[in-house]
């Protein structure tokens, strides 16, 4: 990612991905750069340019459409001081969640209970 991620300390966990916070810049990037529009061209540029596929890009994008500054700060501070943080993966199955309250509750069990990004899954159904 860019320099100044990589000298911003990491709330959030390190995944195949890196952290929550370079998911959604990521995804803010491409908004930025598209105006919320699809864009393959963007898409192939940012995912060569980072090292991610274009689907993990198209998923960052409706990351970051999803959730506000705010929300990425209480999804990154969830299982702080009980539990267990979350990564990349439990954002994957968190973004097909529509509703935000139930997205809130979900995200809050899976940081409490130690959820695997699997488990979070099962449970969403």
């Amino acid at each position: 990612m860019t320099k100044a991620l990589e000298k911003r300390p990491l709330v959030c966990p390190q995944s195949l991905y890196g952290s929550i916070r370079d998911f959604y810049e990521l995804g803010a990037k491409f908004l930025k750069a598209t105006g919320g529009e699809r864009s393959p061209g963007k898409a192939a540029e940012l995912a060569e340019k980072y090292g991610y596929s274009q689907v993990a890009v198209y998923k960052a994008r409706q990351f970051a459409k999803m959730y506000s500054q705010d929300d990425l700060e209480e999804l990154c501070s969830l299982g702080e001081s009980e539990g267990q943080p979350l990564g990349v993966g439990h954002v994957h199955q968190l973004i097909q969640v529509k509703a935000a309250g139930e997205r809130k509750r979900l995200q809050a069990a899976a940081a409490k209970n130690g959820w695997s990004s699997r488990k979070l899954k099962e449970m969403r159904k």
